[in-house]
């Protein structure tokens, strides 16, 4: 809130409707590109692997971790990094 100076003065919220109306904007954001990235498999335009790291927000590096993906294998999946 802005004072009779001009200053910024704190104030207490008056509910969650701020907070609920960011959660919404950056989930719609998410479930966009999880929504892309699930078109972008049905068209065979990309691996399936790609839809399920949208859809559990995890990137590239994440997958090198995992042992399945780790020590060599992971080569397969250079063309999911999307810059």
């Amino acid at each position: 809130m802005v004072g009779a100076d001009g200053k910024y003065e704190t104030a207490r919220s008056t509910g969650w409707d701020v907070k609920t109306d960011a959660l919404n904007v950056a989930w719609g954001e998410v479930n966009s590109k999880i929504e892309a990235a699930r078109q972008k498999v049905l068209s065979g335009e990309a691996s399936p692997v790609l839809y399920f790291m949208e859809k559990r927000s995890w990137t590239f590096p994440y997958y090198l971790h995992i042992p399945v993906f780790g020590n060599g294998r992971s080569k397969t999946y250079e063309a999911l990094r999307i810059q």
